[in-house]
């Protein structure tokens, strides 16, 4: 195999104001064919904060595993040898390394692999035979476990070495419903929390919990309450359990309460669907009557933001943008597709829940990416008129217009976010039909802290209580803990070790904590204590 580097050469854009111009990163793929995916894979992985895994498109060897690296592209290792393609997708990053499924014979996607950014770590991992289903849908928990599934089958490790088959009849939906709030499972605690699909009497359906190599039944649900197992859906964390909808007969919205292990509803009618975030609480959204946030204890919910103009029309089951973003949920809210909007974001508070800045967005919201307090929003209003990308900054609560190209993209130019890296936006479009789509960057003049990217490991973890944390494990052990603001400011450093109860730094922002124990480095996001 032959690896192929390129460097940044500008490509002429001509913005109606005076801002950066996108540069071509590399004609990946020389001439008119495309260099980069517009499937899955086309969205950068962070290996670490100066290398990110994508896919790429080699004129040689097919669609297989890339690597940004400080600015420049290159084809990390050919999986499937020959022109085949092996079409790297589902990244995750887990245990240091990235994550992903393969067709490593040129058909399915049945082997999983893992990548460390070097050829020689690139490997595989585990395979799976006997079935046309692809291993899709990988997940890292937050106490160090991989789960993914094929077909209806769910499949875990906790080491990124040994695999076990969990569980089978479990219907999975993608873990974000595709934003359209249809999701029937989740990360939840240090584990994984997930709905199964009876195939005979008695019909029952289970909400389970995973955690290290063991299987919990939280509740059964008898099949009169749920039914047929596809009423049941948008399954999400909340403060003190779970949030889900239910459909038909016992229609309305439900938490699990995590102390008790009983069942309440809390709304009469099911939601449309549910905003979901890492580290961010599920909001659900009623078609054009409010967003509402829950609780498990007490049992409540509570209208999070119901301004009547601004809350979406969309068709139900409509993917709904959002993302999470320094902690907070960042949302669109609009009365029509083509209409002006405002992003929102909320901390799962009505007070916290506001307008980020007064630049009304005059489009369709493409795509969102966040990294840091920025959240970049790609507008487009129709295959007639101009793009833009939009920068917001959940900390100055601003939104600000980064570019805006001359000429529409159309749909199949779209843009596609890839990633944040050195202080340049990153994204693949098919603007140019001299080079086919191709990553380009855009200078952005924002400088995000560097983030220690966490790695999920079972033997740490950190506990917050009364304004104090601790570095649970087991066992005494030397630690050594920095505490960073967004900007990267050393904030206080602790020498301690584990179990100790220590006091958490008084600061109004993010707050990263670095923690290190046993030569293994974890970093953990905190709203700062004011």
């Amino acid at each position: 195999m032959t690896t192929r580097f390129y460097l940044c050469f500008a490509v002429c854009f001509t913005a109606t104001v005076a801002m950066a111009q996108p540069q071509l990163v590399a004609d990946f793929n020389p001439g008119t064919a495309d260099g980069m995916t517009d499937s899955l894979g086309y969205e950068g992985v962070y290996l670490d904060d100066n290398r990110m895994i994508l896919a790429v498109i080699d004129p040689d060897f097919g669609t297989e595993l890339g690597i940004l690296e400080n600015g420049e592209l290159s084809l990390l290792k050919d999986i499937n040898p020959g022109d085949e393609s092996s079409d790297p997708q589902y990244f995750v990053r887990y245990n240091g390394k990235v994550y992903f499924s393969v067709a490593d014979d040129g058909q399915v996607l049945a082997s999983l692999w893992s990548t460390d950014g070097t050829e020689e770590g690139t490997v595989k991992e585990y395979s799976l035979s006997g079935s046309a289903a692809p291993i899709s849908n990988l997940v890292v928990t937050d106490g160090g476990a991989l789960l993914f599934k094929r077909a209806s089958r769910l499949y875990a490790t906790s080491d990124g070495e040994n695999f076990e088959e969990l569980l089978t009849n479990v219907p999975f939906f993608d873990v974000d419903g595709g934003g359209a709030g249809n999701a029937q499972y989740t990360k939840y605690q240090n584990g994984f929390a997930f709905f199964d699909s009876p195939t005979g009497p008695p019909y029952e359906v289970h909400l389970w919990y995973y955690e290290s190599g063991s299987l919990e039944v939280l509740y059964t649900f008898e099949e009169s309450v749920i039914g047929a197992f596809s009423t049941a859906y948008g399954l999400g964390v909340i403060d003190g359990g779970l949030v889900f909808s239910i459909g038909g007969d016992n229609r309305g919205t439900y938490v699990y309460e995590e102390g008790s292990g009983e069942i309440t509803q809390v709304l009469s009618f099911p939601c449309d669907r549910f905003l979901r975030a890492d580290g961010v609480s599920m909001v659900g959204f009623r078609e054009g009557i409010a967003f509402y946030r829950f609780s498990a204890s007490p049992a409540e919910a509570t209208v999070l933001f119901d301004e009547q103009p601004l809350l979406p029309f969309l068709l139900n089951g409509t993917p709904y943008p959002h993302i999470g973003a320094n902690g907070k949920l960042v949302f669109l809210g609009q009365s029509t597709f083509f209409t002006e909007k405002d992003l929102y974001m909320t901390d799962g508070t009505v007070p916290g829940t506001v307008k980020l800045g007064d630049l009304p967005l005059n489009g369709m919201i493409w795509q969102m990416l966040a990294r840091g307090r920025y959240v970049f929003v790609v507008v487009y209003n129709n295959e007639n008129n101009p793009v833009s990308i939009y920068v917001a900054d959940t900390e100055a609560v601003t939104v600000t217009e980064l570019y805006q190209f001359p000429e529409s993209t159309g749909l199949e130019g779209s843009i596609l976010l890839t990633g944040f890296q050195d202080g340049k936006l990153y994204f693949n479009l098919s603007t140019d039909e001299t080079v086919g789509r191709e990553l380009y960057s855009l200078e952005t003049g924002l400088v995000v802290a560097e983030e220690s990217v966490p790695v999920p490991s079972a033997s740490f973890g950190l506990e917050f209580a009364d304004r104090q944390f601790a570095i649970k494990a087991e066992g005494m052990k030397p630690a050594r803990v920095n505490a960073y603001d967004v900007q990267g400011r050393l904030l206080r450093s602790y020498d301690t070790h584990t179990n100790a109860w220590l006091p958490e730094v008084i600061h109004a922002g993010m707050v990263l904590y670095e923690v290190e124990v046993e030569g293994l480095r974890q970093t953990w996001k905190r709203i700062g204590l004011q």
